[in-house]
């Protein structure tokens, strides 16, 4: 008896590795078609962001065992009234295989965002106000608003590559332009963590490191 049930485990569990090695067999064939699916792409990545995204052109490829999405040209757009509020020029969105297997549905795992233009703001009653300033608009609070709201609302996010500006009107110094910052942001219900590091001007220095461990709304005052 325990032979049987020794044989009928392994066939069990070489079933399953058979069966996922002939899906992601499959998988790598479609990858080089992928962008016929822009459209479906589009959809799902606007479900999972939680905001409509146009995408100008989709790639595909594999790291080891993971599938990664390269996402070129996307815009955020406001929900209600699809007005663009922000302009990346690359994203990346890696794909859990395990879970998606398990879950018969593609699960996301990281999402990287790079090239992007920042405009952050401390207002004279200490919130924060954040933008995206890729095509130098000028983004009503709306839209200003809308980007915050979205950021706050990725449950993991990286930001590579930034170009980020500094403006703290409660202090008498001018805008500081960080170079190639590197972002991490983790969002669990009100609370948000940062860590990056970036680039400062040459008569500042070389680096900065940075962390924010946070408390509410920062585009309300009450944040601590």
């Amino acid at each position: 008896m325990l032979k049987i049930f020794y044989n009928f485990c392994w066939y069990a569990v070489g079933g399953l590795i058979l069966s996922a090695a002939i899906l992601v067999s499959i998988a790598r064939l479609l990858l080089p078609g992928i962008g016929e699916y822009r459209d479906d792409i589009q959809a799902w990545i606007s479900d999972y962001m939680g905001y409509p995204v146009i995408i100008q052109e989709v790639q595909a490829d594999w790291r080891g065992w993971t599938p990664r999405l390269y996402l070129n040209g996307v815009k955020l757009l406001e929900p209600d009234s699809n007005n663009t509020i922000a302009v990346f020029e690359k994203a990346y969105l890696s794909v859990n295989p395990v879970k998606s297997l398990w879950q018969q549905e593609i699960v996301p795992e990281t999402l990287s965002i790079s090239g992007a233009h920042l405009r952050l703001i401390r207002e004279l009653n200490g919130s924060l106000r954040i933008s995206e300033s890729s095509d130098q608009q000028q983004l009503d609070s709306r839209q200003t608003q809308a980007f915050s709201d979205w950021l706050q609302q990725q449950p993991s996010i990286r930001l590579e590559n930034v170009q980020l500006i500094w403006l703290d009107r409660l202090s008498s110094q001018g805008p500081l332009q960080l170079r190639n910052a590197r972002l991490l942001i983790r969002n669990d219900d009100d609370r948000m963590q940062i860590e990056g590091q970036a680039q400062l001007p040459q008569n500042y220095g070389k680096q900065i490191d940075f962390a924010l461990d946070t408390r509410g709304k920062l585009t309300s005052s009450d944040w601590h």
